[in-house]
């Protein structure tokens, strides 16, 4: 299903549950938004959502015109894909199976990946101040802005690099890497 959630004042708490696939875009301001089991798509289109909640399936989760997301989290299920846009993030915690996060112009204060595949590009005017990869997940990092720590468990890791990417602490635990 498809809803679209304009407000003025604002909702506290938003739930779908029951497995529905579902494409959601906000364009108001909602406190705790929380999506259950399904394959979800969640647009914020100029929108606010303090804290928003991803269990199970394959979800997407995309910032535009100034839609902002404080703290998300996203566990089990086939796959995580987050892409910010222009405004701060204070957390992002992802344990699906894949987890994928590009920065827009934003900062991300904390970072946080588990899975099997962790696959993070921070663009040019963008950063992250703590990055965490665990449960020994194959990191693919694309640093073209900032990471200021970086701290990859055992798995695999490519890291690059480019233009003026630069990251200031780089804690890697094993595995075999490449940078």
């Amino acid at each position: 299903g498809t809803v679209v959630v304009e407000t003025c004042g604002g909702i506290d708490h938003l739930k779908v549950t029951d497995d529905a696939d579902m494409a959601v875009t906000v364009q108001g301001n909602i406190e705790h938004a929380d999506l259950d089991d399904g394959d979800d798509v969640v647009v914020v289109d100029g929108g606010r959502i303090e804290f928003l909640e991803l269990d199970g399936g394959t979800n997407s989760v995309q910032m535009l015109n100034d839609g902002d997301v404080n703290h998300i989290t996203g566990y089990g299920g086939t796959s995580n894909t987050v892409t910010l846009g222009d405004n701060h993030t204070r957390s992002i915690v992802l344990d699906a199976e894949t987890n994928t996060v590009n920065t827009g112009n934003g900062d991300i204060t904390d970072l946080t990946m588990g899975g099997t595949t962790a696959n993070v590009t921070v663009a040019t005017n963008s950063g992250v101040s703590l990055l965490d990869v665990h449960n020994d997940a194959d990191v693919n990092l694309n640093v073209q802005g900032w990471v200021q720590t970086a701290a990859l468990d055992d798995g695999d890791d490519v890291i690059s690099l480019t233009g003026n990417g630069e990251i200031r602490s780089l804690d890697v635990r094993g595995g075999t890497n490449t940078v």
